[in-house]
């Protein structure tokens, strides 16, 4: 689930029609959405029901998907654990990468 703040800006929405949204299923985002400390609830909130699958989700009732929100988000807005996901492939291709640029991909071979 994104910030409400990234996805009316995805839809050039007032956030109070977001977070009205979110609220029909029982879900308000709390300030520190984007820590690993959150609440169980919000951990435990059905993401594809709310941004997708649902007769009420934000893809059938704003027109958003998954992926116009992401495009809106900003840095602060990733969560924590995905920033980690991201930070670690990021690692673990980098030298496969400067190894390549180098040729030294080549010499291993």
């Amino acid at each position: 689930m994104q910030w409400p703040e990234a996805i009316a800006r995805a839809g050039g929405l007032e956030i109070e029609a977001v977070t009205e949204l979110l609220a029909e299923h029982a879900l308000v985002a709390p300030a520190n959405f984007a820590s690993r400390d959150v609440a169980q609830a919000m951990i435990d909130a059905r993401g594809k029901e709310i941004t997708q699958k649902s007769t009420r989700s934000v893809k059938r009732v704003l027109g958003l998907s998954p992926i116009d929100i992401a495009k809106a988000m900003q840095a602060n807005e990733i969560a924590d654990d995905i920033r980690g996901v991201i930070e670690t492939l990021v690692e673990m291709c980098a030298p496969l990468e400067l190894a390549a640029a180098s040729g030294l991909a080549e010499a291993a071979a």
